[in-house]
């Protein structure tokens, strides 16, 4: 490799996925076994470096690209098809017979606003083509590319309750949030509006300690890191998520405009609130806002109430056990999601960009996330056919290349 490797395992790590997500096997593998020889950290370390060395091996006999990296948990996951089997069965008994492969290109109706500085995460470039009976589509950005995606209204909600003052690996937990949102803060967009709310940081055992620390406003990084750092929970002060998400309309200056409300708690509701269905009253009152959720450190009976709350809210669910997948999970929070839309304007699902998803044969409306979004009409899935949209940034506006692949068993 060119550049020195680092010896912090967190750099390590996040170098390491950087590589894993641009296909960069060998740099990415390097990196791997170095973690892996300094920390025990990392116990996913091992499987993912057998996956590189699969992917390696898939190129090698020139297979379909590789299946994406592993997420961390996150709840909500229905994504489940056979791609090792589909790899294994690549090597032991051949490459699958690609028949037909079509590529066009489809320019996306509405322009993409430049964003100054700061890029999103690149997403997974490519899955493993598999033989399912019905059609399937998997959209992503294209190897490389990333995207200066317009979030328009960040509202963020960070868990200062007292459980927040725990320790993690040896650290405070409050500290761990701190650093992964300064973290993202860095790589938002210019354009972006802020706005940061916070509870149980000023009494103890008080259901109405409720902030608002930072009015949604233009992004000021320095400013609002600073803010960020400055919300340090009180002992025992309780977890008023209903009351806080209550007050959303209310910050917010338009809040019928695009907003995605990201919420980071390690806690449940303590306040007699029921946070699932003021999410879901959100949601239907404001069709553009959308409610996603953070799980630190968090047990399975509680990530099930939580992730009630993102679902209700028409977001997602995230869950983080470390510094490292929290800073992964917000990262993923503002990723931008694709929706299918069928002829008559109904929702088919949702997904994030770099899923694959079955769908039913017909034509579709694709819709990427933005602000405003970017929509490719008529896109034709077929039965036995993996259609797959790869996504690039063109002098400001957004271009699709469509090309199908009909795999036989």
């Amino acid at each position: 490799m060119e550049n020195q490797i680092p010896l912090d395992p967190e750099q390590l790590y996040t170098e390491a996925m950087v590589h894993f997500r641009a296909a960069r096997w060998e740099q990415a593998l390097t990196l791997c076994i170095k973690l892996r020889e300094i920390s025990g950290d990392y116990p996913e370390l091992s499987a993912l470096i057998d996956d590189i060395r699969l992917k390696q091996e898939l190129e090698r006999v020139q297979s379909p690209s590789a299946s994406p990296p592993p997420k961390k948990p996150r709840g909500r996951r229905l994504f489940a098809w056979t791609g090792g089997a589909l790899a294994l069965a690549l090597i032991l008994g051949g490459a699958l017979a690609i028949l037909l492969s079509i590529d066009t290109s489809v320019a996306l109706e509405t322009p993409v606003r430049q964003a100054l500085i700061g890029t999103l995460p690149t997403p997974a470039p490519t899955v493993t083509p598999t033989p399912v009976p019905a059609g399937a589509l998997h959209v992503s950005l294209a190897d490389g590319e990333t995207l200066t995606h317009d979030v328009g209204n960040l509202y963020i909600i960070l868990d200062a309750s007292g459980s927040m003052l725990a320790r993690l690996n040896g650290e405070r937990k409050i500290n761990i949030a701190h650093q992964a949102l300064d973290d993202l803060v860095w790589n938002l967009p210019d354009t972006t509006n802020v706005a940061l709310r916070t509870y149980g940081r000023q009494r103890s055992d008080d259901c109405s300690d409720v902030e608002l620390v930072q009015p949604l406003a233009p992004l000021d990084r320095e400013a609002l890191i600073a803010q960020i750092n400055s919300i340090v929970p009180v002992n025992e002060s309780r977890t008023p998520i209903d009351l806080s998400l209550r007050q959303a309309p209310i910050d917010l200056v338009d809040p019928q405009a695009e907003t995605l409300i990201v919420l980071l708690s390690d806690g449940e509701e303590n306040c007699d609130g029921d946070p699932a269905a003021v999410a879901a009253q959100l949601h239907t009152d404001y069709p553009n806002m959308r409610i996603s959720v953070i799980g630190f450190a968090t047990d399975e009976p509680l990530r099930e109430q939580l992730a009630a709350i993102a679902t209700n809210g028409g977001g997602e669910f995230f869950t983080a056990d470390d510094a490292a997948q929290l800073l992964d999970a917000l990262q993923q929070a503002i990723t931008p999601t694709y929706h299918v839309v069928d002829a008559d304007g109904a929702e088919i699902y949702t997904a994030e960009l770099g899923d694959t998803r079955e769908a039913p044969a017909g034509r579709y409306s694709i819709v990427i996330d933005s602000n405003p979004p970017l929509v490719a009409n008529d896109v034709e899935i077929n039965s036995n056919e993996l259609t797959i949209i790869e996504v690039r940034e063109d002098n400001g506006s957004l271009d699709a290349n469509i090309r199908v692949e009909t795999i036989t068993p």
